[in-house]
């Protein structure tokens, strides 16, 4: 499936189960959002976005506390998932997504190298889905890579929930 063809499929599934989205984005920019608003219907489903790049932005808009960032790193599942409930928090949002990685060309470590992208899906209800990936490529390949995914799966834990 084309990228857009995956957008729509989130949108129709989101619509279906009246959620209303809610997007925190670090690595990636604004990219997720900018792919889910590129396809006409993304007013019926998605309530906001934020883009967090920093620590203190992550913490001032999110919610996020500098000790989880510094004990699991702020590419980390953990911060993920603290991201997406913050969304949900400061929205009126009943799903959202979460996502934190290294895009590169730098920053990456041997535990955590470029391409490592970690992100969380988190239902109102309390359901948690979270992912890590290792992405490859330049910095746009592992965006590009990540928007996809991240959009894959949250396809996936909605056809679960039918």
């Amino acid at each position: 499936m084309t990228i857009d063809e995956l957008t729509s499929k989130l949108r129709d599934l989101c619509v279906l189960q009246e959620q209303r989205l809610a997007v925190a984005e670090s690595c990636t920019g604004g990219a997720i959002v900018n792919q889910l608003t590129s396809v006409a219907g993304a007013s019926s489903y998605i309530d906001c976005s934020f883009i967090a790049y920093s620590h203190s932005a992550k913490t001032r808009m999110l919610g996020i506390s500098t000790e989880l960032m510094v004990t699991h790193g702020s590419v980390s599942l953990e911060v993920a998932e603290a991201m997406a409930k913050g969304a949900l928090k400061n929205s009126e949002g009943t799903i959202a997504l979460g996502v934190t990685g290294i895009a590169g060309p730098s920053g990456g470590s041997p535990h955590k190298p470029v391409g490592t992208v970690c992100s969380a899906w988190v239902l109102r209800c309390g359901r948690v889905e979270k992912n890590r990936h290792c992405f490859f490529g330049g910095r746009i390949d592992i965006r590009d890579q990540t928007v996809r995914m991240t959009i894959e799966s949250g396809i996936k834990l909605l056809e679960q929930r039918r």
